[in-house]
């Protein structure tokens, strides 16, 4: 089962070189962001859970990654804080 969905943000956590440098296309940079463009299972990779990305595309380059590369980028919405400057602006004319 896919641990990613299409279009969902990841940071690469693991750059480590494989064994099959030779024919890899294009490096991912640990610390990098990308997305998801589609799951897929590689049998060069003896049917693992792998992704193609979004930012690396075309000829000699399209080869999957390992889903374990990548994590989940976490969001931090501005709203938390705003939120926060209020309870301060209340706290402050109390």
């Amino acid at each position: 089962m896919a641990q990613f969905e299409i279009g969902q943000r990841v940071v690469c956590v693991d750059d480590s070189r494989t064994p099959h440098k030779s024919w890899h296309g294009f490096p991912v940079v640990k610390g990098e962001i990308y997305t998801i463009r589609e799951n897929c299972v590689s049998v060069i990779f003896h049917d693992i859970n792998c992704v193609r990305l979004e930012e690396i595309t075309g000829r000699n380059m399209d080869w999957p990654y390992k889903e374990t590369r990548f994590e989940p980028l976490q969001k931090t919405s501005i709203e938390i804080f705003n939120q926060m400057l209020v309870s301060k602006e209340l706290e402050d004319v109390k």
